[in-house]
C-alpha cells in the first residue's frame, strides 16, 4: 500500500511536504520534520495545528501512514483520491485525477458549482477525487480494503463575544493586533514591494493605511474597472492621501472578450479550479498588464483585504435578524444561506427537487449548531469555512498564476481570534469596524472626517432593494422583474465591465442568471457556449420551464 504524493508540482525529497508558510508558537520552524513527528494522530495533529498561524498546505509521511492539512481558510487546497492500496495526495485537482482515471459527473456537486460557484464540503466535480475544507486535517493509511482516509476538523470559526467589555478596550486591543498581523506580512515581504488592490472599501483601505503607519518602505496601490467609475474615483483619493504610488488597468467590454477568449485565461482556469471552484477572473488581466507594464516588479507580494468586514459584521446589513439575541432557528437560517449563497441562476421551479438536497449539504457545512450562540456566528462559519474559502480567498491564484507571492493579513489567526470576542452590538452594521478603519486613517494621514473619502456605493439599486429583493416573501416575482430591469441595465454599464465576456444576443436572450459569475458556472459546466460564433447556443442551465421575463424568448429557458 503506498501514497503518491506531490506538492508544488514535485514529490518531496522528505518526511514532510509544505507549501506556503507556517507559523508554530509564533515561530517559524527550524526543522518541521522533526516537529511534525511529534504529532501523535489526528488528535494529536488536530491540537498542534490549532497552535499553528499562516497560509499553508502541509503533508507528512510516517511509515505508511500520511497526514496532511490546510489552514483555517484553505488558502493552499489540498485534494486526494483512493483506488484500492493506492492513494493520491496533492495541491493540484487535475493530477489526482488523472491518476485516478476518473472524470467529471458527480452530483449533486455540478448543481451546486452552478448555482454557488464551488463545491461545498470535500466533495469535487470528479467522483473520487476529494478536498480538504478550511481547518481540515487529513489522515491517509492502510485499512482492510485498502488505503483509507479519515478528515477531522482541527479548527471551526466561532465566538461568543464578550459583553462586559469597553469599547476603549477594545480599540486598544484592534490597533495593537493589527499592528501585529501587518507587521507579519512586513516580515514575509522583507523589504520587496507590497502590492494592494485598493477598492473604494474599508478593508484595504485600511491595509494600506496599517503599512504607512508602520513605515513599510516601498508600496504600490492599484484598481481597474470602467474608467472613473466610483471604486477607482474612491481608491485614488486614498492613495492620494496615503501618499501612496496609484496605478488604474481600464477595464471595457471589448477587453474582457479577448481577455476571457486567450489561451492565458484557458491556462488559469485550469491552475485555479481545482476541480471544485469558479477561478474569480476580477483582477486577473490587472495583476497581468501591471506585470507587462513593469509596475509590479518581480517578486512582489500581493495583500488583498478579501472579506475581512466578515467577522465584522457585514452580513448584518443584510440579514439583520439573524444577529439579534437568541439563535435563529436552524431550519431559518439554512433558508437564508440557500437563498443567499445559492443564488448564481433561479431554481425555483426546480425548488422541491433541490431543496432538500442542498440543505442538507447546508448542515454538514454548518457542522454542531448547538455551538453557536447567535444566527450571525452560524451564518459567518458557513460563509467562512465554504464560499470565502473557496470562492474569494481562492482568488489568489491569480498572484500565483502572474509569478507573483501573496499574503492575506485578515485571515490571520490573530484577526479572527479578535472578532471572536466582539460581542454581537458592535458587529451590527460593521459599526466597530468602520469607526476603527475611519480613526486609524485619520490619524495617519491627518485628514479630518469630512474630507476623506466615503467608501464607494456602485450600482443601480441600492443595498435596501437589494434586502427587500432577498427577504420578500414575493422573491420569484420581485426577482424577475429585478433581472429583467438589470439586464439591459447592466451590459454597457457594470462598473466592472465583464458582461463583455458574454456575446450580446447571448446575455439578452438567457434567463434566470443573477451575476456575470452565473454565465462563468454555466460556461464551465457546458451548459452556455460564449464563443460568440455563429453556433453560439444557450441551453437549458437549471431546469426547464416556461419563458421567463428576459430576452426575446427565441432562447431555451434555463430555469
Amino acid at each position: 500500500m503506498n501514497v503518491s504524493i506531490r506538492i508544488d508540482g514535485r514529490e518531496p525529497t522528505g518526511a514532510t511536504a509544505l507549501r506556503g508558510r507556517l507559523y508554530h508558537d509564533g515561530g517559524v520552524p527550524g526543522d518541521l520534520d522533526a516537529l511534525c513527528a511529534g504529532w501523535d494522530g489526528l488528535d494529536g495533529w488536530a491540537a498542534e495545528l490549532r497552535r499553528t498561524n499562516g497560509f499553508f498546505a502541509l503533508a507528512h509521511r510516517r511509515g505508511a501512514e500520511v497526514f496532511a492539512a490546510v489552514d483555517r481558510v484553505r488558502s493552499i487546497p489540498l485534494f486526494w483520491g483512493t483506488a484500492g492500496d493506492e492513494a493520491y495526495l496533492s495541491d493540484d485537482a487535475h493530477w489526482v485525477a488523472g491518476r485516478l482515471g476518473a472524470g467529471e459527473g458527480h452530483e449533486p456537486a455540478a448543481t451546486e458549482f452552478l448555482l454557488a460557484g464551488f463545491v461545498t464540503g470535500n466533495d469535487t466535480l470528479v467522483p473520487g477525487v476529494r478536498q480538504l475544507a478550511a481547518g481540515d486535517v487529513l489522515r491517509l493509511a492502510p485499512g482492510p480494503g485498502g488505503m483509507a482516509a479519515e478528515v477531522r476538523r482541527w479548527w471551526a470559526y466561532g465566538g461568543a463575544g464578550d459583553p462586559s467589555v469597553r469599547r476603549e478596550e477594545l480599540e486598544a486591543r484592534f490597533d495593537a493586533m493589527m499592528e501585529r498581523i501587518v507587521g507579519r506580512l512586513a516580515e514575509v515581504a522583507g523589504g520587496r514591494p507590497i502590492v494592494v488592490p485598493l477598492s473604494g472599501g474599508n478593508d484595504s483601505r485600511l491595509l494600506l493605511t496599517m503599512l504607512k503607519r508602520l513605515k513599510y518602505p516601498s508600496l504600490i496601490a492599484f484598481t481597474y474597472g470602467r474608467p472613473e467609475n466610483h471604486e477607482a474615483v474612491v481608491s485614488r483619493r486614498v492613495a492620494e492621501m496615503l501618499g501612496v504610488p496609484w496605478h488604474f488597468v481600464p477595464y471595457d467590454n471589448a477587453s474582457w472578450r479577448r481577455w476571457f477568449q486567450s489561451e492565458e485565461r484557458g491556462a488559469y482556469y485550469r491552475m485555479a479550479d481545482g476541480l471544485s471552484s469558479l477561478p474569480l477572473l476580477q483582477d486577473w488581466p490587472a495583476v497581468g498588464e501591471l506585470r507587462r507594464r513593469g509596475i509590479a516588479p518581480e517578486g512582489s507580494v500581493f495583500a488583498p483585504g478579501l472579506s475581512a468586514d466578515l467577522q465584522a459584521g457585514s452580513r448584518s446589513k443584510r440579514y439583520p435578524q439573524v444577529y439579534r439575541p437568541g439563535v435563529t432557528p436552524r431550519d431559518e437560517l439554512v433558508r437564508l444561506l440557500l437563498r443567499s449563497g445559492f443564488g448564481l441562476w433561479d431554481w425555483t421551479r426546480r425548488e422541491d427537487e433541490l431543496y432538500p438536497v442542498l440543505a442538507a449539504r447546508v448542515l454538514d457545512g454548518l457542522g454542531d449548531y448547538a455551538r453557536f450562540d447567535d444566527g450571525g456566528r452560524a451564518m459567518e462559519a458557513w460563509d467562512s469555512r465554504e464560499r470565502v474559502s473557496k470562492y474569494i480567498v481562492n482568488s489568489v491564484r491569480a498572484y500565483e498564476f502572474w509569478g507573483y507571492d501573496w499574503w492575506i493579513p485578515f485571515w490571520d489567526a490573530e484577526w479572527l481570534d479578535f472578532w471572536a470576542d466582539v460581542p454581537v452590538d458592535m458587529r451590527m452594521d460593521v459599526a466597530f469596524y468602520r469607526g476603527c478603519v475611519e480613526r486609524i486613517f485619520g490619524e495617519v494621514t491627518g485628514v479630518p472626517a469630512r474630507g476623506r473619502p466615503a467608501t464607494a456605493r456602485h450600482g443601480w439599486v441600492g443595498p435596501m432593494v437589494k434586502r427587500l429583493v432577498l427577504t420578500t416573501p414575493l422573491y420569484p416575482l420581485v426577482r424577475s422583474a429585478y433581472g429583467l430591469v438589470r439586464a439591459y441595465a447592466e451590459y454597457d454599464r457594470h462598473f466592472m465591465a465583464w458582461y463583455g465576456m458574454v456575446p450580446r444576443d447571448v446575455f439578452l436572450r438567457t434567463r434566470g442568471w443573477n451575476s456575470a459569475a452565473s454565465f462563468l458556472t454555466a460556461e464551465r459546466m457546458g451548459r452556455l457556449d460564449l464563443s460568440g460564433g455563429s453556433r453560439a447556443r444557450s441551453a437549458p442551465v437549471v431546469g426547464r420551464g416556461p419563458a421567463g421575463p428576459r430576452g426575446s424568448g427565441r432562447a431555451e429557458p434555463v430555469a
